[in-house]
Order: C-alpha cells, then structure tokens, then sequence
C-alpha cells in the first residue's frame, strides 16, 4: 500500500522513515534529509523486528505448553472430565476473542510496549495459577485472563505492523512472525510432552511454572521496542476521528473481510482436530502417523510461507492465492476423505497429499487475509481494525472443532464436502473483494 503524502518536498517514503525514527506522532508531518531519514529508520525498525520476533517466539513456546500439558493436567490430577476441561479451554477461548478486539482499540490509545509488557506479566500470572489449582474449578478464572491476554498481543503486534512498516514489510514481517509463533510451539508442545509421560502430579507443575517465566521473559523482551512502536498521536482536528474510514464497524469492505476470514479460520481444525480423529476411527494406518503428519505439516509451513508471502503483497494477488488457497482446502479434505477404507499404503498415500493440499491451503489463506488487511485498516483506526480481525479469525478457529467434529468426521464424504464448500466459497467471494478493492484502492 502506497504511503500518503508528506506535504515535503522530498519522497513520501523517506518522510515517512524519517518521521518513525524520530518518534513524532504524525508521519505525515515529517520534512528531513532523505538519507539521514533511511539511516535512522532501518536502525530503529531492525530492533522492532527483532523484539516482534523474539517476543513472539518466547510467548509461543508458553503457548505451546498451554495446549499441549493444561487439558491433560486437568484430566489427569484436578478432577475434571474430557467435557469438562474441554468447556473450560472453551471459556478461555471465548474471553480471548472479546479480549483480542478489546486490547485492539486500546492500542489506539496506549503505546504498544506498555500492553505487551502488561499482557505477558497477565499471561506469566495465568500459569503461575495454572500450576497451583487445586481443582479444575479454579482453572477457569485464569484461563478466562489467560485468554485475552494471549490473542490481544497478537492484535497488539499487528497494529505495530501497520504503524511501523509500509506495503510488502508488513506481509513478510507477519509472515515471519507466524514461523518463528510455529517454532515456539513446536518447541513449547516438546518441552509439554514431559508432562505427559510422568505419572507425578509435580512435573505437570514444574512444566507449567517453566512456562510462567517464558513469559516474564517476554515481558522483559517487550520492554525493549521503541516507546513510540505502533503508537499515533492524537490529530490536531476531529476529522480523522470523525472519518467513517477509522471506525471498522462502518467500513463494509473490512467487514466483509471479516466475515470471510472467519469462515477460513475454522479450517485450522482440519489438522489439529478432524485428521486425527479420522486416522484413529475411520483408517487402518498406525496412530503414531498423527504426530508424524502434524511435523510433516510443520514443515513445509516453514518451506512455504516466505515465497507465498513474497507473491502476495497486492490486492489482486491476495485474491488469486484466497481463491487458490479455498480449492487446496477442498482438495485435501476430499483426500482425507479417501484414506478411509483403504490399504496401509494407499491410505499413507492419500494421507501425505492431503497434507500437502491442506497446508498450501493453509499458508494461502493466511497470507492474503493479511495482505487484505493491512491494506484496508488505516493507520489512525488499526488497533480497532487490527483487533476486529483478529476477533474474525479466532472466532472461526474456536468454531472450527464444533464442525468438523459435527460434519466431517461423522459423515464420510458427504461431511467432508460440507465442511468444504463454504471454504471454497469464502476463497471466491475473496478473489471478488479483492478484485473490486484493486480497482479502486482505498486511501489511508
């Protein structure tokens, strides 16, 4: 997305640099040397990428403890039943997504590094309370901060995205905060597994308590980005504020974005959810193919989302990858239909394709609803447009293990092409949107 003008004399682009180096509050404003601008920008904005980076990794190896030890730790030493800890997961989950939209319009408001900072000490409480409940009960209170405080750092970072970088930085930025968020997971969910295999109520504990100053660390990284990161001051006139353009709940298009972006959330669940169940009850393969799979995804995720990312910058190219992105989710979900009732290796077979299918399908949609929606939100509004997409998105991740559950996996093939048609019909009606959008590009 093409900077707005600078009232300068010189390019848009160095005043824009110039005016992030020096911390002022209107970019728009800023009128000095281009080379001095440049020199000072990459200096500042290497460090917010380091410090998104690095945060992003810390929090997500504590994400990766939560959803692999916490469920299981409750089952296990805290009384609860699977549909019990599963409604107190769902509780969280439900917070989290008010919370993401909440903490989104506070960044408008308050710089980004004092509610990154404040997010991760919530987070580092959680666990600490995750760690010391003596009953499932007692989890729910700080699941339900746990929550908001975990999704509202990712609206958080994604509005000093918006802030800090123009056009194609923004795509491969968040591209490069999503592997290094996979990696600490990966990492996360490893470090989880000890808990798993230990029949002492204390190990889940120490797991847990480890992950608490994971996210004190991260705390402590968040310290480290410029107090200016993500932060406009307020304009000298009402008319921003007033411009129907900063309020997301009057902008259609981003509205529309929204809608489809939370249809495409729920497809994350055909992995982690629907594969799984449908290996062990509906094929003859080994079980132990489910964690082999789920790396293999891992995997190409890390090979596939920067060369995505770098073809996906426009709103043109972001609706050709969502249109792509719907067909590769069908594919695969009809090819995870056909490992059923098959022999070991042609069931394998039509398994690895179907990963294959379904993690294209997955970086594609990823990356062209980022692309969409760094190109609509406008710099005076991105906490609230950052955090309403990020209510989108999980909304559609929290909803997506009712449906496949409900659909795909207990209704063979007529399921799976249920859970598949709206995706395929999100992916076309994106490719409409963004075709219309690269008509007549918005101005911000």
């Amino acid at each position: 997305m093409a900077a707005g003008p600078t009232g300068c004399g010189g390019s848009s682009s160095a005043a824009v640099a110039a005016q992030r180096a020096t911390g002022a509050g209107d970019r728009d404003t800023a009128c000095v040397p281009a080379n001095e601008g440049v020199r000072a920008s990459s200096v500042r904005d290497r460090r917010v990428v380091r410090v998104l980076l690095a945060s992003s990794m810390v929090r997500s190896a504590g994400r990766g403890i939560f959803m692999s030890v916490l469920t299981v730790h409750m089952i296990r030493f805290l009384g609860a039943t699977a549909p019990q800890a599963g409604l107190v997961i769902t509780l969280g989950s439900l917070a989290g997504v008010i919370g993401a939209y909440g903490f989104g319009r506070l960044s408008d408001r308050i710089p980004a590094r004092g509610i990154l900072v404040a997010l991760a000490l919530v987070e580092c409480v959680s666990f600490l309370g995750f760690a010391w409940s003596p009953t499932y009960l007692t989890v729910v209170p700080f699941a339900m901060l746990f929550g908001p405080a975990n999704l509202g750092s990712g609206a958080v970072r994604s509005v000093v995205i918006v802030r800090d970088f123009q056009g194609e930085e923004r795509v491969a930025l968040r591209a490069r905060t999503y592997l290094t968020m996979n990696l600490g997971i990966g990492a996360g969910a490893s470090l989880g597994a000890i808990a798993l295999i230990s029949d002492d109520p204390m190990v889940p504990r120490i797991v847990l308590m480890s992950a608490a100053m994971l996210y004190l660390v991260a705390a402590g990284i968040s310290w480290h980005l410029p107090g200016n990161a993500g932060h406009r001051d307020a304009p000298e006139s009402s008319s921003a504020t007033n411009d129907p353009r900063s309020k997301p709940s009057r902008d259609r298009r981003f509205l529309a974005l929204v809608a489809l972006t939370t249809v495409f959330g729920t497809h994350i669940a055909l992995l982690e959810v629907a594969m799984p169940l449908w290996i062990t009850l509906h094929t003859q393969v080994p079980r132990y193919l489910v964690t082999v799979l789920l790396v293999f995804n891992t995997a190409l995720v890390l090979v596939l989302q920067m060369p995505i990312a770098r073809r996906c910058v426009s709103a043109w190219q972001a609706g050709k990858w969502a249109a792509f992105g719907g067909l590769a989710l069908t594919v695969g979900n009809v090819s995870m239909w056909a490992a059923h009732g098959r022999g070991s290796a042609l069931a394998v077979t039509a398994l690895v394709f179907a990963v294959i299918a379904l993690t294209l399908g997955e970086v594609a949609v990823l990356t062209s609803t980022w692309t969409l929606s760094f190109d609509l939100t406008p710099a005076d509004g991105a906490g609230a447009y950052q955090g309403l997409f990020t209510f989108g998105w999980q909304s559609g991740v929290m909803l997506g293990p009712v449906v496949v559950t409900t659909v795909a996996v207990t209704h063979g093939l007529d399921g799976w092409l249920g859970v598949s048609a709206p995706l395929l019909l999100a992916g076309i009606l994106f490719r409409v949107l963004a075709s219309r959008l690269s008509r007549v590009a918005p101005e911000r």
